[in-house]
């Protein structure tokens, strides 16, 4: 086989292409459901949402609240290319955008998001405040912040040893996965083998603690008023998969 490409991609750099298909088992109507839920309990009746982590714009296909008008934001700019092939309503327009340096003025936004463990490819404490300080600069007073994180558990659970195959038309990805426990760092290594050629993508994530993650929260003057176990509304703990958090911006 020709190997076109040695180095690794930035992540979804190739795999933006392929990035339907291979999220095709995710429900996202249901998290559209569940999140649009949070708002509502939150009495947000309209004004901007930005999605930090649009990523092709699948999640909005389900969502369903012309009240909040959408901002799709992400630093892959070869995923927001294939919005193109994702129907959706509500959203004004697309920005190419550093979730760690937020590309818009102060006071802009009601409702911020960044969802499908986005958060974890902040994969220091440095990038993880630069970001919560950027959202409380962004966020209106009163404003929220929505976002999701995966824990230890999940990744020793499903991914600490994991190796998949995936054909895409022509394409075939290969995925192998692999947890450092010591280091709290899960590792993501793609391979895509179509036409003779070989590119390759790394994506590595932080896992964060529950303790982790509040203290950036609050160093940033975010208020937690909740955080949920999965797509519900329980206490979460750190045997949790996947950890929902629900913050505020004080009012001034």
């Amino acid at each position: 086989m020709r190997k076109s490409n040695l180095k690794y991609a930035d992540p979804y750099f190739h795999l933006a292409e392929y990035y339907g298909t291979m999220m095709s088992y995710v429900n996202y109507s249901k998290w559209a459901k569940y999140i649009l839920r949070i708002v509502e309990n939150a009495d947000i009746k309209k004004g901007i949402i930005i999605d930090l982590s649009f990523g092709t714009g699948l999640f909005w296909k389900h969502w369903h609240n012309p009240d909040l008008k959408g901002i799709g934001a992400d630093i892959s700019l070869p995923m927001l290319r294939q919005y193109k092939n994702v129907k959706t309503v509500g959203i004004r327009k697309l920005v190419n955008n550093d979730i760690c340096n937020i590309a818009f003025k102060d006071n802009t936004a009601d409702v911020m998001l960044s969802l499908y463990d986005s958060i974890n490819y902040l994969n220091t404490r440095f990038k993880l405040r630069a970001m919560f300080s950027d959202i409380n600069r962004v966020l209106k007073p009163g404003g929220y912040f929505i976002f999701d994180m995966v824990t230890r558990r999940l990744c020793e659970k499903y991914f600490s040893n994991y190796q998949d195959v995936i054909k895409v038309g022509d394409a075939e990805i290969i995925r192998k996965s692999v947890y450092n426990p010591a280091k709290s760092l899960q590792f993501n290594h793609f391979m895509i083998k179509k036409n003779g050629v070989l590119l390759k993508e790394r994506h590595i994530q932080k896992i964060y603690t529950i303790a982790e993650m509040q203290q950036e929260i609050e160093k940033a003057n975010l208020h937690i008023l909740y955080a949920y176990h999965g797509l519900g509304f329980r206490k979460p703990s750190e045997k949790s998969e996947r950890i929902h958090f629900v913050c505020k911006k004080l009012l001034e």
